[in-house]
């Protein structure tokens, strides 16, 4: 129920941990660099996390998959693992609601996905708001391969502040510390 969903979504708080649990959905699809970068569009902040790795559910034609993330909020493919496949892995999270942080972080989640040069597909959440639409893009966005960008768009003033480059990258860097250096997984933070 969306209730349930409002009250896990405002449960998050803090804008840096709303950002490390985007990252660290990259570092569970074996990213190997992911590149945080802050910029200005349009006048809106907008917080991008681009990353290299396998995919949002790969398997499937983009428009499915991301509908299939929208609408199952709440259940993680992650959960069908046992504790040792995902600790083998370093894979955290079971329960689904990683992307619910961006309420701390600002308005609108823009998941943007390509998978094995396929047609680019984006899907867009709305802070405290079950709507959702799943979309094509035009063109390659100046992308090759199989890419996720997860963008953050008309990020929070609260936000703000704790999003910074230096202050994002020095508390990212103790928080994954061990998850980067286990992945192999170069971190880049432009702002």
């Amino acid at each position: 129920p969306f209730e349930l969903i409002r009250h896990l979504a405002r449960s998050q708080g803090d804008a840096r941990k709303a950002v490390a649990e985007l990252v660290q959905n990259a570092l569970d699809e074996q990213a190997t660099k992911v590149t945080i970068d802050r910029r200005r569009e349009e006048g809106d902040a907008v917080l991008s996390i681009l990353d290299d790795g396998c995919g949002v559910l790969p398997r499937l034609p983009r428009d499915e998959a991301l509908t299939s993330i929208a609408k199952n909020i709440g259940h993680s493919r992650k959960r069908e693992l046992s504790f040792d496949e995902r600790m083998r892995q370093a894979m955290l999270g079971q329960y689904g609601i990683g992307l619910l942080g961006f309420w701390a972080l600002g308005h609108e989640l823009r998941m943007i996905s390509r998978v094995a040069d396929s047609p680019v597909w984006a899907l867009t959440l709305f802070e405290d708001s079950p709507r959702f639409t799943v979309e094509p893009l035009p063109g390659d966005l100046g992308r090759t391969g199989t890419w996720t960008e997860v963008q953050v768009r008309r990020l929070h003033r609260a936000a703000l502040p704790s999003t910074v480059g230096s202050r994002l990258a020095t508390w990212l860097s103790v928080e994954l510390r061990g998850q980067l250096i286990r992945h192999g997984t170069r971190l880049e933070l432009f702002d």
